[in-house]
């Protein structure tokens, strides 16, 4: 027994040292991947964002960052893509020989002095039809699907936690516009409780101004707690209960330049969604190629020891068949093949429009953006002059609280038409491919 078994090590070594060449001599070579799209160089972003400005910002950047460290769905991602490069190594061992030990116990046997019969087998695949290269073609397939899902989970997590940071940051603008309203709202009050306990307006102006201050802390309330939704998505993203944002709002350097059609491009071949589809297009190709390549024998060199027939070296032909249950699974693995590549045009077009919509979102609001700004300006001075009026007796006092109120929701107007240029610019940059600065 102990001679059988240090043969059987020999032998192994023996075969295991050549078995990849003799499947990579005598296995069809695996079909070419489906169509990647190019790979673009780094400086690729320069032409949309110039070098020395940083559009996320440091405390976006350090949240970002904590994202990356604590979200468990990313630590779910990356743990599927290492178990995914697991796979690869286990579907190459496939090639290696494989080693089968027996020891039969069948009691007395009369005058024989050994009553255990020992068998040991070596079986190495020198030919399979494609079957073997095509399981390890799934399995890399499968792995680099999985890297681009990490990737895509990253990008998805930070468009959300973005888009709740910056919409964090406008509702507090809009918060700090309101209170400098209620500030005048509330000295505008005070004058006309003077003005009627004086007998000089009537008490109708006085209702109209407590209404116009209560409608606009109403507005405050609910500014609030939007705010504090978003805040808590924020934590639920970075998996920490105390985080916070500092406070004030937030002033985007709106620097985004380049054409429509380079952007689409660069960004779809950076998608990382589009790139793990093309994996699985690649993995599915393979599965049909396996699926095919099940209704061929296999042919192994096997080496084998027994107390009867002794040390036997030869080829072993094996067919295992499942009858028409083989061509039936081979149909519905191109099937799924074509499937896959059809997902992939599907996926193009998703992100060619989300890539046109953040554009437009982005220009229109840039566009609109100076006119709101000076619109605001022009109302805050058409509100003082309607406050000289107003004590002059040229206005009434119902004109005054038009007036403010006008002044108040162009400001707002300008708050949201600069944040919605930064979060579509942003939004941009990261389906581009950037990330923030170290």
């Amino acid at each position: 027994m102990k001679r059988a078994f240090g043969i059987v090590l020999l032998a192994y070594a023996a075969l295991g040292e050549n078995s990849l060449l003799a499947q990579s001599l005598t296995d069809p070579a695996p079909p070419a991947k489906a169509a990647q799209s190019p790979v673009l160089p780094a400086p690729v972003l320069a032409f949309v964002v110039p070098g020395d400005v940083d559009p996320f910002g440091e405390e976006l950047a350090n949240y970002l960052r904590q994202v990356e460290e604590r979200n468990p769905s990313i630590a779910s991602a990356r743990i599927e893509a290492e178990a995914a490069g697991v796979d690869v190594r286990s579907a190459k061992w496939q090639r290696a020989p494989n080693v089968a030990l027996e020891g039969a116990y069948y009691g007395v046997q009369g005058r024989a002095p050994n009553n255990v019969t020992p068998r040991a087998t070596v079986d190495m695949p020198i030919w399979s039809a494609g079957r073997i290269s095509g399981v390890i073609q799934r399995a890399s397939a499968l792995r680099d699907a999985a890297a681009a899902g990490l990737q895509e989970v990253r990008q998805e997590l930070t468009l959300q936690a973005i888009e709740q940071y910056f919409e964090y940051k406008r509702l507090s603008a809009r918060i700090d516009t309101i209170d400098q309203e209620l500030v005048d709202l509330q000295a505008m009050q005070d004058a006309m409780e003077r003005r009627t306990q004086q007998g000089v307006s009537a008490n109708s102006d006085l209702a109209l101004a407590r209404t116009r201050t209560l409608q606009v802390r109403m507005m405050r309330d609910a500014f609030y707690w939007q705010r504090q939704s978003s805040l808590q998505r924020l934590r639920e993203y970075a998996v920490d209960p105390t985080f916070t944002v500092s406070a004030g709002g937030l002033s985007p350097a709106l620097v985004l330049r380049g054409e429509l059609e380079d952007m689409i491009q660069t960004a779809s071949a950076r998608d990382p969604r589009r790139r793990r589809i093309e994996a699985e297009a690649v993995a599915a190709q393979a599965s049909a190629r396996t699926a095919a390549a099940a209704r061929f024998p296999a042919l192994n060199v096997q080496y084998s020891y027994d107390d009867i027939y002794r040390h036997r070296l030869g080829l072993a032909l094996k067919v295992q068949g499942t009858g028409l249950a083989e061509f039936s699974a081979a149909r519905a693995a191109r099937l799924r093949e074509d499937a896959a590549h059809e997902r992939t045009d599907a996926v193009s077009n998703d992100l060619r429009t989300a890539i046109i919509n953040d554009y437009v979102n982005y220009a229109s609001a840039r566009a609109r953006l100076d006119v709101a700004v000076n619109s605001s300006t022009s109302s805050e001075d058409v509100k003082a002059s309607y406050m000289r009026q107003f004590a002059a007796g040229k206005r009434s006092w119902f004109d005054v609280m038009n007036a403010a109120r006008e002044a108040m929701t162009a400001r707002l107007d300008a708050i949201d038409l600069r944040y919605g240029a930064g979060i579509a610019q942003l939004r941009l940059l990261v389906r581009l491919g950037a990330t923030p600065k170290q």
